[in-house]
């Protein structure tokens, strides 16, 4: 608020000028996109919270060997699979 009281006196901005309304109409998109991407978003404790349940989860699986070509296949396989996901979406 203090930044833009100094724009407004530095321009010379009246408190009827279309530039204001248009600042507020910026804030009003701003806070909603904000808030979108909060919700979708979870928190930081949730996520770590999942990632300690799933690193017990390995721990506790048997210790099985995979071959380095089933692995590059893998992961080549999950890079093309996100590629093409982001092109859909």
């Amino acid at each position: 608020m203090q930044a833009l009281a100094q724009w407004r006196e530095q321009h010379k901005i009246r408190d009827d000028d279309s530039v204001l309304f248009l600042v507020e109409l910026f804030r009003i998109h701003q806070k909603h996109w904000d808030e979108l991407r909060r919700r979708e978003f979870p928190p930081l404790q949730e996520f770590h919270a999942d990632v300690s349940l799933l690193t017990e989860t390995v721990k506790k699986l048997p210790n099985e060997n995979v071959s380095l070509t089933a692995a590059i296949l893998a992961v080549v396989v999950g890079l093309l699979g996100g590629y093409l996901i982001g092109k859909a979406w």
